[in-house]
């Protein structure tokens, strides 16, 4: 810290202890972004037509409102699927920044 200007701090000690807190951060923010259900249900209700359904709101009305329960379940497991590794390349991803900074 000694003799280190600002942007100098913010390089070498700021950012290396800040980078596994970013990390998880992004990653609860991207998969809670991916699983969003309330707010576009509760301003459209998936309209007009289907225009801002979500894949959540997909599993709920073929799961509960049709009774297509396989098909409900199969979704689920696909999207599962998707967050899973789409989750796995964004830690990676952040590690290798997480590394690259430190």
């Amino acid at each position: 810290i000694d003799g280190a200007n600002r942007r100098q701090q913010i390089r070498y000690i700021t950012l290396p202890l800040l980078a596994p807190a970013m990390t998880v951060s992004v990653m609860l923010l991207l998969t809670g972004g991916l699983k969003v259900y309330e707010v576009p249900f509760a301003l459209t209700k998936g309209g007009p037509g289907f225009e801002t359904h979500t894949i959540t709101q997909v599993i709920v009305l073929r799961g509960i409102t049709e009774t297509q329960y396989g098909l409900a379940s199969a979704i689920s497991i696909v999207f599962f699927l998707i967050v899973l590794v789409i989750a796995y390349f964004q830690v990676t991803l952040m590690q290798k920044r997480e590394d690259r900074i430190q």
